[in-house]
């Protein structure tokens, strides 16, 4: 009788090993993204007295394709609640011949120019970080709600050829020097539709009023930044512990810094084919 217990207990043992360890899994969640589709939109630098040209991404920069790549982390917190981490790089590439002469940062460039916007990683990366909870039970789904904070680091470039008598060289315009974290707030609603597919959408918010950015370049630098998202579709589950979402994304993003040394402009409008695996319970 010793011996048989003595057996059980050996064998029970590497089964809550196994247990605890599933267990430790399911307090994490690890999410991929792609998005791809186009922007709308303008990008205007001045450079002390001299005042930018309001470039458009499509007519005037040419540029018609967007791609956003996102990688994720997930700490289940509680029942109900997550910390999440997300880190996304976002592509902006373009090319065109230039109708008339443009000025960027203070910079000519010429008409008759190949210009060529090339904006990617690591010059476009977003940094958020959220707590979600979910608030209500709907049925079989779900209302989550989440804040946190959200850092835009933009650096944006040109490639052209300088006209002869252009007073500086410099086609390129560092967004990130002036930015700060930007609070955030967002909704999240799922329904089931069928046994293993589920409707879901996505709102997210950030707003920064305009604020002195503890920066000094000529004097005091203020920033002013917005941002929204919203991204509909269907969730499917293709195994226990990981799913698929497939949906429309549209996002704009609008951020001013002023000085009396620069003025830097851009609002960037999306519409966008998303893809989303998430792997975690």
């Amino acid at each position: 009788m010793r011996g048989a217990v003595l057996v059980l207990a050996a064998a029970a043992m590497p089964i809550g090993r196994a247990a605890t360890q599933l267990d430790s899994i399911g307090r994490w969640r690890f999410a991929a993204g792609a998005d791809a589709g186009a922007p709308s939109g303008w990008v205007q630098v001045r450079e002390n007295a001299t005042a930018g040209t309001r470039l458009r991404f499509g007519p005037d920069l040419g540029v018609r394709r967007m791609f956003d790549y996102s990688l994720g982390v997930g700490r289940r917190l509680g029942a109900r609640t997550w910390a999440d981490l997300t880190i996304t790089s976002t592509s902006l590439d373009g090319r065109t011949t230039l109708p008339r002469d443009v000025i960027f940062n203070g910079a000519t460039l010429e008409r008759g120019t190949t210009l060529r916007t090339a904006v990617g990683f690591p010059r476009f990366m977003t940094l958020t970080g959220t707590v979600s909870r979910r608030v209500l039970a709907l049925g079989k789904g779900r209302l989550d709600v989440r804040g946190g904070i959200t850092f835009v680091a933009l650096s944006f470039q040109l490639h052209g050829t300088l006209a002869p008598g252009s007073a500086l060289h410099e086609t390129s315009e560092d967004f990130v020097t002036q930015e700060l974290p930007i609070p955030l707030a967002g909704v999240s609603i799922e329904l089931p539709v069928a046994a293993r597919l589920r409707v879901f959408a996505d709102a997210d918010g950030s707003y920064l009023p305009r604020v002195n950015s503890l920066r000094r370049e000529g004097g005091e630098v203020t920033l002013r930044q917005s941002g929204a998202s919203l991204i509909a579709g269907l969730r499917g589950d293709v195994a226990r512990t990981m799913r698929i979402d497939l949906g429309y994304r549209a996002s704009v993003l609008a951020q001013h810094e002023a000085s009396r040394e620069d003025g830097n402009d851009i609002v960037l409008r999306s519409s966008m084919v998303a893809l989303r695996v998430t792997v975690g319970r």
